[in-house]
Formats: C-alpha cells, structure tokens, sequence
C-alpha cells in the first residue's frame, strides 16, 4: 500500500518553511558575527592613537624657583595640594602634608622640623622621635622647558623602599637658579 501523492505535498511546504528558518537564523548569526568583528577591530585600531597629550590632572604648577627663598619650607600647597614643598642649596622637594596613616603634617619654624602628633621629622621628611617609625612621603618634582616647577602628588615615594634615590623625587637645579 501506497501513501497518496496529496500527503507529500504538505510535509514539502513544512520542510522548505523550516529551511528557510534555519537558512534565516544562519545568516543573522553571520551578520552579529561581522558587526561584532568590526566593534572588535575599530576599539583595537582606537587603541593603538595616541590621545591628546594632557597634564595629569594630580600634578599642578608651583611657580618658578625664584619665587621660593634658599632653606624654605613653603606651605602654600599644603591646604590645596597637601604638599610641602621644600627648597634647598641643590634644588627642591616635595613632602606630603599628610602621614601614611592620614594624620596632618605641620612645620615647626622655629625647630626646624615636621611634626605630626608626637611624632618628629627631620626637614628632609626622615624620621627622628615619637611613635610613628616612618620617614615622610616625598612627592614628584620636575621642571618644565619654560623653567616653572610641576609637583606630582600621586606619584609617592618612600626612604624606607630606598625610593628617595630616584630623579623625580628629587629636583636638581643648577647653581644660576
């Protein structure tokens, strides 16, 4: 016995229905692929330009040189900026004006010394009495090609990593300035 021919005629129209679909589900795929692969491509290609070349929005312009005595410890950054910047017969320094721990860091004038609670430092931010054990942090310094100095407070450094040895923790200037 034989199916009739008015049986095939309805499973043909199914299966080219369900062709299609599958046919139309491939090619949607393909093209999420491609858009995905071209998303990919233009966020590597972004990448690989350099952006616009900008100050960090941590470091600030200190003035010139001149505009700090010889032996200074100058305070004018320490409310906005929490640094002290420092100026000696070699160059400058910055010292944060603020312990590891957050306390707040004062110069004693008539010392000559930081303090921070009971805690003592030297002018050079080095440790000398009290609880706290640790040296102060110094911060970045630089000088621009138009001469005015730029103090980096994110950029930390430790005496106790032997990180003070490093030329941006110190500013060397020249015996004219």
């Amino acid at each position: 016995m034989t199916m009739p021919d008015s049986a095939f005629p309805a499973h043909d129209k199914i299966s080219v229905k369900r062709r299609e679909l599958l046919e139309a589900g491939a090619k949607l795929g393909f093209l999420a692929l491609c858009l995905t692969s071209v998303g990919a491509l233009v966020k590597n290609i972004r990448y690989l330009i350099p952006g616009s070349q900008h100050q960090d929005a941590q470091s600030f312009k200190a003035g010139a040189p001149a505009e700090y005595a010889m032996g200074s410890v100058d305070g004018r950054w320490k409310q906005s900026q929490g640094v002290w910047l420092v100026r000696t017969l070699d160059g400058f320094y910055g010292v944060s004006a603020k312990t590891e721990l957050g306390e707040p860091v004062e110069w004693d004038h008539q010392e000559q010394v930081f303090r921070s609670g009971d805690s003592v430092f030297y002018k050079s931010g080095v440790y000398f009495a009290g609880p706290r054990r640790k040296s102060l942090t110094r911060t970045a310094v630089r000088l621009s090609e138009e001469g005015v100095i730029f103090v980096d407070p994110s950029k930390k450094f430790r005496q106790e990593k032997g990180e003070w040895v490093r030329s941006a923790s110190f500013l060397v200037l020249g015996k004219n300035l």
